[in-house]
């Protein structure tokens, strides 16, 4: 609770200028209204400027290409849609335009003149004495691909949307009984008696029927991944390291006080003899990443031109490594180097080489060749009959206990706890609202219903793993040293939180204002 009110306020500007608001988007997305290959509007609204579907290709395009630069990464399609970058962009679309139709609503403007002394003060634009500096700012525009005209344009529209917001914000002073109430609220402790079985547990006298085997039929059909035997590889790999690289470099006196002359700023004008080792380290890092990019060019050619991994490394004299029948999952927590890559390793096909795949490790890659490929497979019933036969039994233990506690929490009180200590056990506690987000060991649900359920009640059972729990509320208080910490730290962020609520509903009302439509409803 805590992280998310210091999260809303920190980041409310940005979220607001990027779109992150969702309240406009229930019921639907984008993909409902991205049926056609015209440059229909996708968003209307009657006074606000409409979204097309270039406005939201373009867009979607320049975002693509933002994650991208900063991920140093190719996004797949799959990429694309797991970070739901189409409901992302149209969101802040809509977002934009709203934003500026206030701006204009409320006459808000910026002339020339305060404009251009905006781009002035840039700090980026400015050289070593401070003053604005017209050949930097010309190269800025040149390496972001936009002219000056646009760029005027995007600093007015940018400065006016902060404008506004701050003006809003600024404007309704937030009651201190509203943060009090808050504070007090997450202050909140709770004292419980926690109760808990394990789902595992057998009583002595507990006779299990056997199942029939068309019943261990049934189950075993119903959970054929358990039984399924992971694809395994059979590869071997050659390794690169900047060590190895490094033995290959030798550097003379010549090309020490060469390189010493050439770069005489980066060792503060003191003598050669002075920094000769640091010299030293600087050059041998230069040819290393040199010897590094060619080595890469190098090994690149020798497997598109169709080299094998061995001749490739009897040319570099490189040692060969191999792992035998090994799957996915065995690779990535195994502990050798390669496994940071086994993505990659277990994207190539059989009798494929990799071109060098770099490793976290500095300077080092790898090339890798998979020899064969057993394909995964489930295990005949016949075989696994056994592990089927356990598999019924915790089923049917775990139904059989999570039944008991359920029973048990309609009556539960403390008072009759010793009827029940048999088979559960039960533990005095308490919970505190501001800290159940640290709580890694109960069920989140458990948690969240504590500060829900009334006194002398007993919250849901929740299962968790092997273990099923339900809590009796038995006295809520504020924690006044709790209460007076969060006072102290987060007042101003509970105060802000509550002002960017009033930015969302005056957002969410110039959206239904503006009698926003989808295409084709």
């Amino acid at each position: 609770m805590l992280n998310n009110i210091r999260n809303a306020a920190d980041s409310f500007v940005m979220r607001i200028l990027l779109g992150v608001i969702a309240f406009a988007f229930v019921g639907w997305g984008i993909k409902d209204v991205l049926h056609t290959s015209n440059n229909f509007d996708l968003i209307t609204f009657s006074d606000a400027n409409n979204i097309s579907q270039e406005d939201f290709l373009k867009e979607k395009a320049e975002q693509i290409r933002a994650i991208q630069r900063q991920s140093d990464t190719n996004l797949s399609e799959e990429d694309i849609k797991q970070l739901n970058i189409d409901n992302f962009i149209i969101k802040k679309l809509i977002n934009n335009r709203i934003i500026n139709y206030l701006v204009s609503y409320y006459n808000l403007d910026l002339t020339d003149d305060t404009v251009i002394e905006l781009i002035k003060e840039n700090p980026n634009f400015k050289n070593e004495q401070g003053l604005f500096d017209i050949e930097r700012f010309k190269g800025f525009l040149k390496n972001s691909y936009i002219n000056e005209e646009d760029y005027f344009s995007d600093i007015k529209e940018h400065t006016l949307k902060n404008l506004l917001i701050s003006i809003f914000i600024e404007s309704f002073p937030t009651p201190k009984i509203m943060v009090k109430n808050i504070v007090d609220y997450i202050a909140e402790t709770r004292d419980v008696e926690l109760v808990q079985i394990d789902l595992r547990r057998q009583s002595k006298d507990l006779v299990i029927t056997p199942p029939t085997t068309s019943q261990l039929e049934d189950l075993y059909q119903n959970n054929l991944t358990l039984f399924e035997v992971p694809e395994k590889r059979n590869l071997s790999y050659v390794k690169i390291s900047s060590e190895m690289l490094c033995q290959k470099i030798h550097n003379n006196d010549k090309e020490l006080l060469n390189f010493y002359q050439d770069n005489k700023e980066e060792f503060a004008n003191k003598k050669f003899s002075e920094v000769k080792k640091q010299v030293n380290e600087l050059l041998q890092q230069q040819k290393a990443e040199e010897l590094k990019l060619l080595m890469i060019k190098n090994l690149e050619d020798d497997v598109a031109s169709g080299s094998s991994l061995t001749e490739i490394a009897g040319k570099y004299e490189l040692p060969i490594q191999n792992l035998e029948s090994i799957s996915y999952q065995d690779l990535a927590v195994n502990k050798i180097d390669i496994a940071q890559n086994a993505d990659s390793i277990f994207d190539l096909a059989e009798g494929e080489l990799s071109y060098p795949i770099e490793l976290t490790e500095k300077g080092a890659f790898i090339l890798v060749e998979i020899k064969s490929i057993q394909p995964s497979k489930v295990q005949e019933f016949s075989v696994v009959k056994e592990q089927v036969q356990k598999l019924w039994n915790e089923q049917y233990l775990k139904g059989l206990n999570l039944k008991t506690i359920e029973t048990i929490a309609k009556e539960y009180t403390p008072t009759k706890n010793k009827e029940f200590l048999k088979v559960i056990t039960s533990q005095s506690t308490a919970f505190s609202r501001s800290e159940i987000h640290n709580n890694h060991q109960l069920p989140a649900e458990l948690l969240s219903a504590i500060f829900r359920t009334n006194i002398g009640s007993n919250t849901p059972v929740f299962q968790s793993k092997d273990k099923a729990y339900f809590a009796y509320i038995k006295s809520r208080k504020i924690d006044k040293k709790k209460n007076q910490e969060i006072q102290k730290k987060n007042e101003k962020d509970i105060a802000r939180t509550i002002q960017n609520n009033v930015i969302d509903e005056m957002i969410s009302y110039a959206i239904k204002k503006n009698k926003m439509k989808q295409m084709g409803s």
